[in-house]
This record gives C-alpha cells, structure tokens and sequence, in this order.
C-alpha cells in the first residue's frame, strides 16, 4: 500500500471526526455563561433547536448522499461536503446571533448526512481486502474521538473570558474538515 493510500484513508477518516466534533460540542455551547449572554437564549426550544438542526441537515442531504457520489464519484463528494462544513463552520463561530448559528448547524449537517453514508464506501473501495473491515472501522473510530475531543476542549475554553470561549470552541471543528480538503 502506498503513502498516497495511507493519505487518501487518513484524509477521509477525519470527516469522522469533525461529525463527532460538532455532535459533541453544541452542548457544551449552550452551557457557556459568554453564550448564554451572547445568543440570549429565551427557551428550551430554542436550544433544542440549535442542537436538531444539525440533524435535521443530515437527514435531508443523506437522500442524496449516493446520488452524488454516483455522480461526481467517491473522493470528489467527501471533498466538496467538507468544503461545506467548513462554510457551516465559519458561520457557526462567527454567528452573531441566533438564527446563523442555525444556518451554520444545518449547512454543517448537510454534509454529514452525506459524509456518513460515502465515507465507509470510499474506504471499502480503496481498500485491501484483509484490511477493509479495520479501514471502514475508521470512521467511527473518528466519530467518538471527534466527541471526545469536542467534550476535552469545551472544558479547556469555558475559562476563557468573553465570547473567545464558544467562538474557539466552535472553530476548531473547521481544522478537520480544512484537512479533509487539502488530504
């Protein structure tokens, strides 16, 4: 097996973990006096819905996830969903207000309803048959470390002072998805 495989898994297995990232980060989120203070939170419903949005993107584009991967083909799907996250990510941290924090939670589901469903295809496609349960195992190794770094950095930010303690929170979802891209 080449580097150029080791690169095309590893890129791959990362879109694991930036839907476990943000899976786990948003409750964290709303528990953050600078959040709380920030989005003036009303309701429960309100919250509830910040958390359901991200689901309710994936629900919608997991219809199409194997459509587009017939189409544009395996590889070019994960790469241009992770290119999506990173938008959804971008508006997630810079939200200035409730509503494009939704927007950023349903673009960023979007692409985890399609990334769930291709991901484990593109690796069982590219992989060596010995190695392919291991490899597609990836992802949802990605998966629970993506929360488990996401619960990590919630606690290491929720000292910080101001808005920087949701806001860097937020950001670093878009570190694994940039990476996707460039993989």
């Amino acid at each position: 097996m080449s580097s150029r495989f080791y690169i095309a898994v590893s890129a791959s297995a990362l879109c694991g973990i930036y839907i476990g990232y943000d899976l786990g980060v948003i409750s964290g989120i709303l528990t953050m006096p600078a959040s709380i203070e920030h989005f003036r939170w009303r309701n429960d419903t309100e919250k509830g819905f910040v958390v359901s949005s991200f689901v309710l993107g994936a629900f919608f584009s997991s219809m199409f996830s194997g459509l587009l991967a017939d189409r544009f083909g395996r590889r070019n799907t994960i790469i241009g969903a992770s290119v999506v996250f990173v938008l959804g990510g971008i508006l997630q941290t810079a939200a200035t207000g409730l509503v494009m924090l939704y927007i950023g939670r349903i673009i960023a589901g979007l692409t985890v309803g399609i990334t769930y469903a291709v991901v484990p295809l593109y690796h069982s496609e590219i992989s060596p048959r010995k190695q392919r349960g291991a490899i597609v195992f990836l992802k949802n190794l990605g998966i629970n470390t993506g929360m488990l770094l996401a619960y990590a950095i919630n606690y290491a930010t929720s000292h910080l002072k101001g808005k920087a303690s949701f806001r860097v929170t937020l950001a670093f979802q878009i570190i694994p998805a940039f990476l996707v891209v460039l993989g």
